[in-house]
């Protein structure tokens, strides 16, 4: 099940980043704060550490419109993403290799 979480989460993500970022460069605090709530949630399978609390600063900078920190959370947003995205991509890997070994 977590596997399968895993994947879809993988698989959506490049799009739903090019949303964000979208969102972010147009200025439209309300479609970034949308897209960074969605994004918490989707993170919210996986645990509520970094990622899920640098989700939520953004999405409460974005419900606030405060460029200045919105900015700020962006930053700590995508490198705390792309440390969860390390780790999905580990642990899919991991499973994968003990998948064949078992066969």
């Amino acid at each position: 099940m977590v596997q399968k979480l895993a994947r879809m989460f993988l698989q959506g993500l490049p799009e739903q980043l090019a949303e964000l970022r979208n969102a972010s460069t147009q200025r439209d605090d309300r479609a970034l704060a949308r897209m960074a709530h969605m994004l918490k949630g989707a993170i919210a399978n996986f645990g509520t550490g970094p990622a899920y609390a640098a989700a939520s600063r953004l999405e409460q900078s974005a419900r606030k419109s405060e460029w200045i920190e919105i900015a700020s959370a962006q930053l700590e947003f995508d490198k705390q993403l792309d440390k969860l995205v390390g780790e999905l991509e580990a642990y899919l890997d991991q499973d994968s290799r003990k998948g064949k070994a078992a066969s």
